[in-house]
């Protein structure tokens, strides 16, 4: 997902669109220059798009769980809750394109406790710290981050430009980083880190904006966990299908 090489013994686990090292800079002088009457034409079309995509995210599960691939332990993380996340990614979609960002949308994971999902259908994601800073983190698989809590996330990630990091800071660090980047990049296990053997599987997103990214489904993570290779395979057409 971070990065473009394959890992095989992960293989379709990644996204389809791996995540882009992208720091294309582009003039926005003019882009920035929006009238009102724009805004509020655009607002319309976020609203719209959010309405579409949240119903085809629905649409896609449901011939997924009815098939024999599919799952009774993966569900939409929310229905009703989901429109009003999608509205901010739609918005923040726009505002990148309005300004000449990469709009990509990418697929990670998150893995959160019980108790933290109704939260998150209300709010979206929040930050923490770990590692890189304060941010919302997301995983480049799911396997690789299955011991950080029971319940799995599939999230869409617009990422925008990013940047990789190769430090570790302080917990209560910010993540942040150069001008004009919109995400950081990083992984623990780096070599860069002095914590392992850089395996790319384990790279991690991070993002400070919630309205960057937006769960989709959720999944009982011992679905993945050990020898489970039909839990693996449902979570491979969804990540596949979404």
């Amino acid at each position: 997902m971070f990065s473009h090489t394959r890992h095989p013994h992960i293989g379709p686990m990644h996204s389809a669109h791996p995540i882009r090292h992208d720091t294309t800079r582009r003039d926005t002088a003019g882009a920035k220059d929006v009238s009102e009457k724009s805004k509020m034409c655009q607002k319309g079309t976020d609203s719209e798009h959010a309405w579409h995509f949240v119903s085809d995210v629905i649409s896609r599960h449901k011939r997924i769980a009815g098939s024999p691939k599919g799952h009774k332990r993966i569900k939409p993380v929310a229905t009703d809750e989901m429109f009003s996340l999608a509205e901010q990614l739609m918005a923040c979609r726009s505002d990148f394109d309005v300004s000449g960002v990469p709009t990509h949308v990418s697929l990670g994971y998150r893995h959160k406790n019980p108790h933290c999902i109704n939260g998150i259908r209300r709010n979206g994601l929040v930050k923490g710290g770990k590692g890189f800073g304060d941010g919302i983190y997301i995983g480049n698989n799911a396997p690789a981050f299955v011991g950080r809590g029971s319940v799995g996330l599939l999230v869409a990630v617009i990422q925008g430009r990013t940047e990789r990091v190769h430090r570790l800071v302080h917990r209560s660090s910010r993540g942040t980083s150069s001008p004009g980047m919109h995400a950081l990049i990083g992984n623990k296990r780096s070599r860069d880190t002095a914590l392992g053997s850089g395996e790319g599987h384990r790279d991690e997103l991070l993002l400070q904006p919630s309205r960057q990214c937006l769960p989709l489904v959720q999944f009982d993570a011992t679905i993945i966990a050990g020898d489970n290779p039909l839990g693996k395979e449902s979570l491979r057409i969804y990540h596949r299908e979404m």
